[in-house]
C-alpha cells in the first residue's frame, strides 16, 4: 500500500516511516502519497541529479500552494522556472556576492557581540530565541533596514520558519508573514522613492524581471524577505552546536578562536549534515518518465529525501555519526551534500545564500565554542520539523 505522508509529517516529522533513512537497504526511489496525489521519493546522489534535472523537473506549483505561500511567499522565485527563474536568481546573487557575504558575517558578529556585551560571556540560557534575535538584527542591518522593530521582525520571521510543521504554528506563521509582507512593502516603495544604492533593499526595489518590468511591490517585497529568512534560520544550525561540541569534545580547541578556519568550516559542515531542517523538496515532472521501475507521469509530484542524502552510505563513511573530519580538505560534490539544495547555483534551483549560510554557521560555532556550557543532557524531539535541540 502506498504511505500518505501528509498527516504523518505533522504528527511524526522526519520519524515519518517513509522518511526514515537509517537502513542501508533503503531502495533507489520509493512510491508516497502527498494530499492524496502519487508522488514518488528519490534520494541519494542519482535521485538528487534526477530532482535538479531543468529539462525533466519543474518548480511551478511543485510545494502545495499553502505550505508555499507561508514559507515562501506568493509569486517568488522558488515557483520559477527557465528564463525567469534564473533572471529572479540573479537579484539573490547580485546581494549575495563575495561582498555581499562578508557584510553579512560582519553584522552577525557586530550583532553577537551587543548580545555578549549585554548579557554576558555564557551560552544563553534559551540559545535559539537569542540566536533568531541575533541573526535576525543582522540581517535586517545587512539588507539596509535598520533597528526600527528588528527584534519584533526577528521574531515574526521565525515564525514563518516555524510554521513548516504543525497547524498552530502555521496559522501563527501566516500572522507572520502577513505583518513581515507589510513592512517589507512598505521599505520597497520608501527605497523606490529614495536615492540609488547597493542595500539589498534597493537591489531588490529596482529590480526587473525578464520582460524588463518592474517588479510589482507585493512580489519585490517577498523576495527582500527570501533574502532574510534564510539568514535567520540559521539559528536552527546554531543552537545544534553545544550538542555537537558535547558529541566531539576534542574538537572544542580546533574550533575556537585559537583555532584553525578549515577546522571551524569542516564542524558547520558537519552540523548541516548531520542534523536535520528541511526533510524533502518537491518539483514536478516536466514529462512522463520511468526511473529505477517507477512510472512517473507528466505533472506528479518528484520528492528529493534531503535526510537520507546527507546521510547516504554509499557516499558517507559512519553517516550517521558526527565526524566533522571527513570535510577536512574536501569539498563535496554538488548532488552528495544537499541541506540548502544540490546542483549549479546559477543555472538551477540550489540556494544562493548558501555561502551566506557558511560563513553565519562559521561565526556562531567559534563563538560558542569560546564560551562555556552549561551541563546535562541536550536532545532534540525528532517528531518536530524544523528540529532544534532543547535542554
Amino acid at each position: 500500500m502506498t504511505p500518505e505522508i501528509s498527516w504523518q509529517l505533522l504528527t511524526r516529522g522526519y520519524l515519518t516511516e517513509p522518511l526514515m533513512a537509517e537502513s542501508s537497504e533503503r531502495p533507489a526511489a520509493r512510491r508516497v502519497r502527498v494530499l492524496g496525489r502519487p508522488a514518488l521519493l528519490v534520494a541519494g546522489d542519482e535521485g538528487a541529479r534526477l530532482f535538479y534535472d531543468t529539462e525533466l523537473m519543474s518548480r511551478q506549483g511543485a510545494v502545495p500552494a499553502p505550505l508555499s505561500d507561508e514559507i515562501f511567499g506568493v509569486g517568488t522565485i522558488h515557483g520559477l522556472d527557465g528564463s525567469a527563474h534564473r533572471h529572479r536568481k540573479a537579484i539573490h546573487l547580485q546581494s549575495l556576492d563575495d561582498a555581499g557575504v562578508v557584510a553579512v558575517r560582519e553584522q552577525v558578529v557586530r550583532s553577537w557581540r551587543e548580545r555578549i556585551d549585554r548579557d554576558g560571556e555564557q551560552v544563553p540560557e534559551q540559545l535559539f530565541g537569542s540566536l533568531s534575535e541575533v541573526l535576525g538584527v543582522a540581517a535586517l542591518r545587512w539588507a539596509g533596514l535598520g533597528d526600527v522593530d528588528a527584534i519584533r521582525r526577528s521574531r515574526d520571521l521565525t515564525a514563518i520558519v516555524e510554521g513548516l510543521g504543525s497547524p498552530a504554528r502555521y496559522l501563527r506563521g501566516r500572522l507572520a508573514r502577513r505583518r513581515c509582507e507589510a513592512w517589507a512593502a512598505d521599505a520597497v516603495r520608501a527605497a523606490r522613492r529614495g536615492v540609488d544604492g547597493s542595500a539589498p533593499v534597493n537591489v531588490v526595489a529596482s529590480a526587473v524581471d525578464d520582460q524588463g518590468c518592474l517588479l510589482p511591490v507585493e512580489v519585490a517585497a517577498v523576495e527582500l524577505l527570501n533574502l532574510i529568512r534564510p539568514q535567520v534560520a540559521v539559528a536552527y544550525f546554531g543552537a545544534f552546536v553545544p550538542l555537537a561540541l558535547r558529541t566531539r569534545p576534542d574538537w572544542v580547541e580546533r574550533v575556537g578562536s585559537g583555532g584553525d578556519a578549515l577546522s571551524c568550516r569542516a564542524f558547520g559542515h558537519e552540523i548541516r549534515r548531520h542534523y536535520p531542517f528541511v526533510p524533502m523538496l518537491a518539483a514536478r515532472a516536466r514529462e512522463d518518465l520511468s526511473w529505477h521501475g517507477h512510472h512517473v507521469r507528466r505533472g506528479q509530484r518528484v520528492l528529493l529525501h534531503v535526510v537520507a542524502t546527507n546521510h547516504d552510505p554509499a557516499r558517507w563513511d559512519h553517516p550517521w555519526s558526527f565526524r566533522p573530519e571527513r570535510f577536512l580538505g574536501y569539498e563535496p560534490a554538488p548532488y552528495e551534500f544537499v541541506p540548502q539544495g544540490g546542483g549549479n547555483v546559477e543555472r538551477g534551483h540550489r540556494c544562493p545564500g548558501e555561502p551566506a549560510v557558511v560563513e553565519v554557521l562559521h561565526v556562531l560555532v567559534r563563538e560558542l565554542a569560546d564560551l562555556p556550557h552549561r551541563r546535562g543532557p541536550l536532545r532534540f524531539d525528532a517528531s518536530r520539523i524544523p528540529a532544534r535541540p532543547s535542554a
